[in-house]
């Protein structure tokens, strides 16, 4: 009795200062009331100094009223305190959750929950965590004292932030790299890093001593690996990754992606598992972080919370139906412009301020069995590399995946060893960058493709300087692997130009032009009125040197046809004249690209193509 006695004077003022009289009348209302036991006195202890408390589980506001009677308001049938408060920062939001556990009656204990503090005053959270077990009095001003009561055990609960995305992060002036397990450079282990809200707990690095030249000469095998051209680029690509916060600050940031094109059977999905164990367990393809059945939305997020590491899409197929041929290039054309130029698609929320847009910040393979057609500027910014069936056997995959582990220590030894040359590498690698991009310009080709054969030459000898810095390779070997990196990164470069050029919109409209004439399925008339080419719809006239073509109608036929092979082919009239004119298809006068012709005696409006250029595509 006098413990309750005290706890209830120090929540309504000091007894002391009550008159002699007040304090028999406090005491006499006390008789009967409800009696905390010895399993309440910890949570009695959160809650002294204030106006609750804890009696055999329960939750209650007690009062004493200006005649000395005393009040007991049951909150709920159960009690509850925030044991901690946890900040998650995934490098673009900061959400605040609390951890909450709890009693009821009887002193049965709850689990502990984590409830987002937007969630938090609403109080339906208990009911969502703890089910029928915890119920919250009736009332609302019942539910708002239940609130105020919680709250008020957190004022000295545990803080802690934990982190949500990977890659590089300033802290308190040092730089570590985020991952599933912790950090690199986190020696004390003060840092958190929770992955799993966004599945992507496999990120996580290795602890422990680590033989960082037997490791790294375990992922140099790759090299060994044919195509060069391919198991190059991929090995670069791995290195080049962790290069993306430095290159950023250093305002030469990589912007493309790669695509690894091969047909079912050449275990493109595999080998694209095999480079990613350079950052975690992804033991076979099924562990691959996703795919083409993700939703464009959460791909972008995962590109965004993969950060400064490789992210892997896999199984670009051909689709069943047109809802899922829009979806898949959705998502192409969200990663093309996330990886491609650094840019996040923008959003408003319901009040009509700007969402938070989520920017690649890493880089990314694709695997597909075909490359989507998404125009020239999006195919500039796609690496294509390909793999054969046969190219690499089930014996040589299992012999690799043996290793997968020591491809994840090696990455670990690359990471430390780039945090001590954190402040000098920017501008290294922009002085870099500049000169190997003038080395590699050509002006026949687009000025993505010397940027591109740019940054894989600059991942490929970062992971080989590290490489002979740990003695896994000698300086001879070093050299000449380097040299050779250069040969096959211009190479695939001219490569890549072509291909680019094929996704020009001209050459597109003028190669389909071709295959409809030769289907039948257009035709156009002798300028002459003695001929005619093709059959189908009238889209204009030719004679020895041109095509006098409507526009209009040449367009919505090129159109239909993208549309039956599952494409698209989008453009204006005005834009598809002049982009021919500028490449040299057509002729222009003063900028008019559609120019009067007088045919069958009546002045026309036409497109003059020259014939000679469809006979050289």
């Amino acid at each position: 009795m006098g413990d309750m006695k005290d706890n209830i004077v120090d929540l309504v003022g000091k007894m002391k200062d009550k008159p002699d009289e007040q304090k028999v009348t406090i005491r006499k209302g006390m008789i009967g009331i409800e009696k905390p036991t010895d399993y309440d006195k910890e949570w009695n202890d959160l809650f002294f100094g204030t106006a609750y408390q804890v009696i055999k589980g329960k939750l209650y506001r007690v009062t004493v009223k200006d005649n000395g009677e005393i009040k007991q308001q049951n909150l709920a049938n159960f009690a509850a305190r925030i044991v901690k408060e946890i900040m998650r920062d995934n490098g673009q939001e900061m959400s605040l959750i609390f951890v909450i556990d709890g009693m009821v009656y009887g002193g049965h204990k709850l689990a502990a929950v984590q409830v987002p503090a937007s969630k938090f005053n609403s109080m339906a959270w208990a009911v969502d965590a703890w089910g029928a077990a915890a119920n919250p009095a009736p009332g609302s001003g019942a539910k708002d004292y239940l609130r105020h009561a919680i709250q008020h055990t957190g004022e000295q609960c545990e803080r802690q932030t934990v982190y949500g995305h990977m890659g590089w992060r300033l802290i308190a002036n040092q730089w570590y790299y985020l991952h599933g397990a912790g950090a690199v450079g986190d020696i004390e282990g003060k840092l958190s890093v929770d992955l799993s809200a966004d599945n992507l707990e496999r990120y996580s690095l290795p602890a422990g001593q680590v033989n960082y030249s037997a490791a790294m000469s375990k992922s140099l095998r790759i090299l060994e690996l044919v195509p060069r051209e391919t198991f190059f680029t991929l090995w670069a690509v791995v290195f080049l990754a962790p290069l993306c916060e430095i290159m950023r600050r250093g305002n030469c940031e990589p912007s493309f992606l790669i695509w690894l094109l091969g047909h079912s059977g050449a275990m493109k999905s595999s080998v694209a598992a095999l480079m990613l164990t350079h950052f975690g367990d992804f033991p076979n393809k099924l562990t691959l972080p996703a795919n083409f059945k993700d939703t464009p939305n959460l791909l972008e997020r995962k590109s965004f919370l993969v950060k400064d590491c490789l992210f892997v899409v896999d199984d670009f197929h051909p689709p069943t139906n047109k809802k899922e041929a829009d979806r898949m290039d959705e998502a192409v054309q969200r990663l093309s412009r996330g990886y491609g130029d650094r840019h996040g698609r923008g959003r408003l929320n319901a009040d009509s301020t700007a969402k938070k847009t989520y920017a690649a910040q890493g880089l990314c393979i694709i695997t597909g069995e075909d490359v989507s057609s998404i125009g020239q500027s999006a195919a500039a910014r796609q690496v294509v590399i390909e793999l054969q069936k046969g190219d690499i056997d089930t014996e040589t995959m299992t012999e690799l995946q043996a290793d997968a582990e020591q491809y994840s220590m090696a990455m670990r030894g690359f990471l430390e060893w780039l945090i001590p040359q954190m402040g000098t590498l920017p501008q290294q690698f922009h002085e870099q960058f500049i000169q190997l991009r003038k080395m590699a310009s050509n002006d026949e080709q687009h000025k993505r493709v010397a940027e591109e054969i740019s940054w894989l030459y600059m991942g490929f000898a970062a992971g080989l300087e590290y490489a002979a810095s740990v003695g896994a390779i000698d300086e001879d070997k070093k050299v000449e692997l380097v040299k050779e990196s250069w040969q096959v990164f211009t190479d695939l470069g001219a490569k890549q130009a072509f291909r680019s050029n094929e996704e020009k919109t001209t050459v597109r409209f003028v190669k389909a032009l071709v295959d409809l004439l030769a289907t039948n399925t257009v035709w156009v008339k002798d300028i002459h009125g003695n001929d005619s080419e093709g059959q189908g719809q009238f889209i204009g006239w030719y004679d020895d040197q041109y095509y006098y073509l409507i526009i209009g109608k040449a367009l919505s036929e090129v159109v239909k046809y993208y549309q039956a092979q599952g494409s698209f082919f989008n453009t204006t009239s005005q834009t598809l004249g002049k982009r021919l004119a500028q490449d040299g298809f057509i002729n222009a006068v003063e900028n008019q690209t559609s120019l009067l012709k007088k045919i069958e005696g009546k002045p026309r409006r036409v497109i003059y193509l020259r014939k000679a250029c469809l006979k050289n595509l």
